[in-house]
């Protein structure tokens, strides 16, 4: 089962997420601990794509880290516009295995 693209407030089951990916979403994680206005900032950034997931990410080694089927990209900031180029780039992008495959009817819950 696929996770349904959206923002969520906990920690996301892998495996779920992970065939996301492969239907060409992104999925964009944070530190728990990450501020409330960065948080904003983030999902600001996903507002309006279909195919991203958004969620906190216990134990993770970067304040934000951004990830597509094959891609992944680590960053300090939200503002980094290297983010929007990643979103940009992956969201429904070639690496996807099954691009175009549903992001909603799966799963949406959290662990």
């Amino acid at each position: 089962m696929w996770q349904n693209c959206g923002v969520y407030d906990q920690p996301l089951y892998n495996e779920y997420a992970v065939h996301s990916l492969e239907h060409g979403a992104v999925w964009l994680t944070y530190r728990p601990d990450l501020d409330a206005a960065a948080v904003t900032q983030l999902k600001t950034l996903v507002e309006g794509r279909p195919y991203t997931l958004l969620s906190p990410y216990p134990g993770l080694d970067t304040p934000i880290a951004a990830s597509a089927w094959g891609a992944q990209l680590k960053v300090d900031t939200p503002d980094d516009t290297r983010l929007k180029t990643f979103l940009d780039t992956y969201e429904q992008g070639p690496t996807a295995p099954e691009r175009g495959a549903a992001c909603t009817g799966g799963y949406s819950g959290v662990r």
